[in-house]
């Protein structure tokens, strides 16, 4: 059958294997193939691996790859995947010589959060595209001169931000140079359709608090952490007749006030660690809907 072209999606799946995390490739994935592009799957980090169910890092991604795997089998990309580990010296999902001719010839390479490291082989494909999920720190340390930083997105040849202001005069954000074109997360809708009925929740789910990735500009902070913009939003619960439900873990003092103003509390990582039953419960949602 013939495709338009072959695209290969590199993101975070395996590293960080929760479930909104696969959900945000997936998307890309699905939309991709809806629209007739030959896709592929490819994680080719150095990094260790994010466990879970240790909250730690470990260089042994065998129990990573299980679930994700899992969860690409699950929508006919079975063999449309590959999570190249460095530390184990192996390749799970397509083969080493597989990898090697997939970077042959795929026409384009879409870095989702920017997150692979572009490797020699990376540099032959046609299209290297950015795509940038986090707006406002990689624009901040381009314009301190930070050369990683420069390194890493030069060698991309074009750029994509979910900051679709970044560039226009009221942008207080420097380009750096890189022309941002704006974009945003695609939404394959046939897996999203649910109708909310009487006594379900609105969810989301968040790390409370980070530490370690705040970022000064012009004598400003700017945080990297959920629970302070949550303040602006504590009453909300209370101002309307639907419940909320919040996966997180924050301290005691921050879950006393969330449930006082009416939020519904869920540990976020026991809920996340379900990811092939809500790969599940979606499709059952999109075929119940009318």
């Amino acid at each position: 059958m013939l495709t338009k072209g072959k695209i290969i999606v590199s993101g975070i799946a395996f590293w960080y294997p929760l479930a909104g995390v696969a959900w945000q490739f997936l998307h890309y994935l699905l939309g991709l193939k809806q629209l007739g592009y030959d896709v592929y799957y490819v994680e080719d980090s150095a990094r260790e691996v994010y466990d879970p169910y240790a909250n730690d890092f470990t260089s042994d991604a065998r129990a990573n790859v299980h679930v994700v795997e899992k969860v690409f089998a699950s929508y006919d990309l079975k063999d449309r995947w590959c999570f190249r580990s460095h530390a184990q010296n192996r390749c799970f999902g397509l083969t080493e010589t597989q990898l090697t001719q997939l970077y042959r010839e795929a026409d384009a390479f879409l870095n989702v959060t920017g997150a692979q490291e572009i490797r020699e082989e990376h540099m032959k494909i046609p299209r290297r595209i950015y795509i940038e999920t986090d707006p406002v720190v990689s624009q901040i340390k381009v314009s301190q001169g930070d050369a990683p930083t420069i390194a890493h997105l030069s060698a991309h040849d074009m750029h994509f931000s979910y900051g679709e202001n970044i560039g226009q005069a009221d942008c207080l954000l420097p380009t750096g140079g890189f022309q941002w074109r704006a974009t945003r997360q695609p939404v394959c809708l046939e897996r999203w359709r649910h109708n909310l009925a009487a006594g379900d929740s609105y969810t989301t789910v968040a790390t409370w608090k980070n530490k370690g990735r705040d970022i000064v500009y012009k004598g400003d902070t700017y945080y990297w952490s959920k629970d302070l913009e949550f303040e602006k939003f504590l009453d909300l619960p209370q101002r309307t007749h639907v419940r909320f439900e919040l996966a997180t873990t924050p301290e005691a003092d921050a879950a006393h006030k969330l449930i006082e103003k009416g939020w519904r509390l869920v540990p976020s990582v026991e809920l996340s660690l379900t990811l092939t039953n809500i790969v599940v419960l979606s499709r059952a949602r999109a075929a119940n809907s009318p």
